[in-house]
Order: structure tokens, then C-alpha cells, then sequence
């Protein structure tokens, strides 16, 4: 006859064996006390299903092995070691999980649970319950209902937010994590690969860093700090960018994007997607399809506007505006270096500082409001300025056209026009009344004459 395999508990419960190899045992614990459950795998003992309750904490060391264990009411379960198959927490119980390994653990109600070591392949959190992450490394982590979940060390592979859950991670690497529904989530820290953000989710990344994020349906994707490799915005996802370093940011669809700080190495507005550009410094922006740019702060390299894209720049400083295909451009205050016109582009300037080059070629037009304007030192009126060769700008000598505009900014700049290209000059209301007023003196005179 087979013996049970003698195992040590540090406190009564109750103990029901079933005499086969391996032994299998159900245990239920529920008289408040300590229990220890030490023993070596090798002998062949296992608990088969595990309860505990009413107060009672439950010690599992190195060489337990648990296939399900339950915790409810105020239990506390600690593991520091074994191997367990399935844990659940209930009611106010609260585990720590710091050595040993486990495949799935299912968090509910008002349950707290911290892991700081060890490794799992699966953690669920529902309802209230809470956990702390500080260590070991993890599968698959989905969090639902209220929960709320704060990483702040180890691994994990992935980790899904639905509902109002809320995750916070301020340390330790994860390869993919995605929120859906009204999920709130923050990144401090750490290392991310990829984030994705769908229905109406919330964002807030301060610090850390992360290869990819993803903003689409009405999710809101706010970015203060840290370091990224490429933020997508699709629908009518919302991106706020007021510190930390990107490299790619591409807004597509409707989504409107603003951004106030931070630095970003290529902004790619694309259909009909809304780029207001506040602050911060920005090395290229490329504005597509009928996307919407507006610029009042900040510095950039170079602003390129191609198909019926639409930019307005009112403030900020830029080296090169370059115009194509059908786009729109507007500027009235801020530093443009030099401007460069080409295809059916239109581009009127009211304001700022021009700086040396004004450079148009195809069938381009450049409208530029003021007054007191002058060309290679002559005094001009209303004008349109053509190419004279009627070939490349590159081919054109360069003029010199003056002129002080409505706001008050002086204009100084060497030109060249190709092709169909123009210039057109449009004096003030002031200035045009004056002009007039002039010319009807001198046919005064000459009638007089």
C-alpha cells in the first residue's frame, strides 16, 4: 500500500489525500493563522486545489507545487517560490508574488497584489483589485473594470487595458501595450515598444521610452517628456506634444494634433488632418492632401506644403517655406529665411521678417501686401513680376525688391522668377489712395498746362 508523502504545514487546516502517485491533496485553510508549505518537489507531492479565508496567510516557499490555489476574504498569500498552475484572488485578499513561477493569476474585486520577482505567464486584473509590479518578468497582462495597475520594474511581454482600468509604468521594458475603451494610462519611465491607444482612451507619456505609439478613434495621446521613434495619429485621435524628442510624428484622417514644445525631427500632416504648431522646435514639416497647418511659434528647418494643403505662419522662426502643387500658403508675421514657389502654389505675405531669397518658377504666384516698394531701387505701385528669360529661375539674374509690410516689417530680399511664375505686389489702401491722389494732381497740372 502507498504511503503519503509526508509534507509540513505550520498550522491546522484541512488536508484530504488521495493515495496515488504523485499524491494529490485538497487543502482548505480558514482558521486565520500562518501556514508554511514547504516541500520537495521530488517526492512527488502536490496540492491539487488550495482555499484559503477568514484572515489566514499562506506561506508557499521553494519546492511547492500548487495546481490551484484561491485566496478570499482578508486571506494573505505569499510566494516566494514553488510552482503554481493557477492562483485567484478574491474579495479584500492580498498576495505578493516574489520567486518562483506561475501561469495564470486572475485579480478581483477589491484584492491587492504584488509581484516583485519570479515569473508568470498570464495576470488578470478586474474589477478594483490593485497591483504593483516592481520585478520578475510576465506573459500577457489584461486589466479591466476599475482596476488599477502600477509597473515599475521587470518584464513584460504585453498588456491590454479595457473599460476604466488604469495603468501606470515608470520602469522595467514591455514589448507591446494597448488601451481601449476609457482606460487611462501614464508612462513615466522605462523602456516601451509598442503603444497603441484606440476608442476613447487616454495617454500622458513624461519620461521613458517608447518605439512606437499608435492614437486612432477618439483616443487623447498627450506627450510632456522621454523619447520616442514614431507617433501615428488616425481618426480623430488627439496628439499634444509639449516636451520630450520624437522622431516621425505622421497625423492622418481628421485627427488634430498641437504642439507647444519638445523637439521632433519630421511632422507629416496627411488628409485632412489639423497641425497647430505652437512652440518647440521641429527640424522638417511635410504638409499634405488637404491637411491644415498653422504656425505661430517655435522654430523649424524647413516647412514643404504639397497638393491643396493649406499654411498659415504668424510667429515663430523658419529657414526655408517651400511651396508646391496646388498649396496654400499665408504668411503674416514670425522669420522666413528664403521662400520657394513652384507648380500652382499661391502664397501671400502680409507680415515677418523675409529674409535674402525669393526663389518661384512654374506657374507659381507670390502675393505680397505693404507699401513703399521698390524694385532694384525703383518705385513701384500695384505690379505683377514676371520672369525675363520666360525659362528656369536658375537661369534668371536675381532683383532687388523693398518694401515695408502692413504690420511694419521692412522687406529686403534678392529674387528670381522662372517660367510663368509672378510677383505680385499689392499696395495698402493707404498707399493705393495716395497713388491716386497723385496721379490726379499731375493730370491736373497738365490740364492747367
Amino acid at each position: 500500500m502507498k504511503r503519503a508523502h509526508a509534507f509540513r504545514i505550520s498550522a491546522l487546516g484541512i488536508v484530504l489525500f488521495l493515495c496515488s502517485s504523485p499524491v494529490m491533496a485538497l487543502l482548505v485553510l480558514n482558521d486565520g493563522g500562518v501556514h508554511n508549505i514547504d516541500y520537495a518537489v521530488a517526492e512527488g507531492i502536490q496540492i491539487d486545489q488550495g482555499f484559503t479565508g477568514i484572515g489566514t496567510t499562506v506561506n508557499c516557499l521553494e519546492g511547492a507545487y500548487t495546481k490551484i490555489l484561491e485566496g478570499y476574504e482578508d486571506s494573505v498569500t505569499c510566494i516566494s517560490g514553488g510552482s503554481i498552475t493557477y492562483l485567484y484572488a478574491y474579495g479584500r485578499s492580498q498576495v505578493t508574488f516574489s520567486g518562483g513561477t506561475m501561469d495564470g493569476f486572475a485579480a478581483a474585486d477589491d484584492s491587492q497584489v504584488t509581484v516583485s520577482g519570479g515569473s508568470m505567464d498570464g495576470l488578470w486584473a478586474h474589477h478594483n483589485s490593485q497591483v504593483t509590479v516592481s520585478g520578475g518578468s510576465m506573459g500577457e497582462f489584461l486589466a479591466y473594470g476599475s482596476s488599477k495597475v502600477t509597473f515599475s520594474g521587470g518584464t513584460m511581454d504585453r498588456l491590454s487595458a479595457y473599460d476604466d482600468s488604469q495603468f501606470s509604468f515608470s520602469g522595467g521594458t514591455m514589448d507591446r501595450l494597448s488601451a481601449y475603451d476609457s482606460s487611462q494610462v501614464t508612462v513615466s519611465g522605462g523602456s516601451m515598444g509598442d503603444l497603441l491607444a484606440h476608442h476613447n482612451s487616454q495617454v500622458g507619456v513624461s519620461g521613458g521610452s517608447l518605439d512606437f505609439l499608435v492614437a486612432e478613434d477618439d483616443s487623447q495621446v498627450t506627450v510632456s517628456g522621454g523619447s520616442m521613434g514614431e507617433l501615428w495619429a488616425f481618426g480623430y485621435g488627439q496628439v499634444t506634444v509639449s516636451g520630450g524628442s520624437i522622431q516621425i510624428l505622421d497625423a492622418y484622417g481628421k485627427s488634430p494634433v498641437g504642439v507647444s514644445g519638445g523637439a521632433i525631427w519630421r511632422l507629416n500632416a496627411y488628409g485632412s488632418s489639423q497641425v497647430g504648431v505652437f512652440g518647440g522646435a521641429i527640424w522638417i514639416l511635410n504638409a499634405y492632401g488637404s491637411s491644415q497647418v498653422g504656425v505661430s511659434g517655435g522654430s523649424m528647418d524647413d516647412l514643404w506644403a504639397y497638393d491643396d494643403s493649406q499654411v498659415t505662419f504668424s510667429g515663430g522662426s523658419m529657414d526655408y517655406l517651400w511651396a508646391s502643387d496646388s498649396s496654400q500658403i499665408t504668411v503674416s508675421g514670425g522669420a522666413v529665411g528664403s521662400i520657394w514657389g513652384s507648380d500652382r502654389s499661391q502664397v501671400t505675405v502680409s507680415g515677418g521678417l523675409i529674409g535674402e531669397e525669393l526663389n518661384l518658377d512654374e506657374d507659381a504666384v507670390l502675393t505680397i501686401d505693404g507699401s513703399d516698394f521698390t524694385v532694384d531701387g525703383t518705385n513701384v505701385g500695384y505690379i505683377e513680376l514676371s520672369s525675363i528669360f520666360g525659362g528656369w529661375f536658375f537661369n534668371e539674374p536675381y532683383r532687388r525688391l523693398t518694401g515695408t509690410l502692413p504690420n511694419g516689417d521692412l522687406l529686403n530680399s534678392d529674387f528670381r522668377i522662372g517660367d510663368n511664375a509672378r510677383i505680385i505686389l499689392v499696395p495698402e489702401p493707404a498707399t493705393l489712395l495716395l497713388l491716386g491722389l497723385g496721379d490726379l494732381a499731375l493730370m491736373r497740372r497738365r490740364r492747367q498746362a
